[in-house]
């Protein structure tokens, strides 16, 4: 069914931020959420452009085709892209929790939600805390995280004005918490952007006014050294 407007029931869904009950319901009783809509944007481009319900990203992300993932919209960009450069990072996290857990026999490597948290800290700083723990312990994660192309390529596709990837992205913002997300997700450090900058490089030549902790810097070589290895 479309309307007027040529838009089907699912884009009107995800545009109108609905129940994500109705998400559910239109997903199962068959809207393929594997479409290119206006503007080269997938149904996940549609959700994350709107901030829905992470409910609804989630039911999304079960069914999409994942290699809609790589794709960019007429923009330049992924749907990772933009929730990265929107700071959406609970979105993030849903994204790529749902592709490891469809990826993997035990589901999910990180389970942030279901950590008690410290009620003095920020959702942010939260955030933030859950992933440096994750860093520090990715000796004992990078086996299922390693060699997964299909992911580890949504996580590096580079935007297509500048090259920049969601790391570079974030290191670029001063987005300390999504820089330990997705460094906890083996997102690569040393891929140059058109410029010639990698995240490593940009927070070593700009560390002193982007605000980011140098523990940063220690943890990209961590990772650098694992994808290597």
């Amino acid at each position: 069914m479309i309307s007027a407007d040529g838009e089907d029931c699912l884009e009107l869904a995800l545009t109108n931020d609905r129940d994500p009950d109705l998400v559910t319901a239109l997903l199962t009783a068959g809207c393929v959420p594997n479409h290119i809509y206006e503007n080269g944007n997938t149904a996940l481009h549609i959700a994350v452009i709107n901030n829905i319900d992470r409910e609804s990203i989630r039911q999304l992300m079960l069914r999409i085709d994942l290699d809609l993932l790589l794709q960019t919209n007429d923009a330049g960009y992924t749907a990772l892209h933009l929730a990265v450069r929107h700071n959406q990072y609970h979105v993030a996290e849903t994204i790529l929790d749902c592709i490891d857990e469809r990826q993997l026999e035990g589901g999910a490597v990180y389970r942030r939600a279901t950590e008690t948290t410290d009620s003095k800290l920020t959702p942010e700083k939260a955030f933030a805390k859950y992933y440096e723990r994750a860093c520090d312990r990715l000796e004992t994660t990078k086996d299922v995280l390693k060699n997964r192309r299909l992911k580890l390529d949504i996580l590096n596709t580079a935007e297509l004005m500048a090259g920049n990837t969601p790391l570079f992205f974030a290191v670029e913002q001063g987005q300390e918490h999504i820089c330990y997300f997705l460094l906890a997700h083996l997102c690569d450090p040393d891929q140059e952007n058109l410029s010639g900058h990698s995240p490593k490089s940009f927070h070593y030549e700009y560390a002193r006014i982007l605000r980011i902790n140098l523990k940063i810097s220690r943890v990209m070589d961590k990772v650098i050294g694992i994808l290597n290895g």
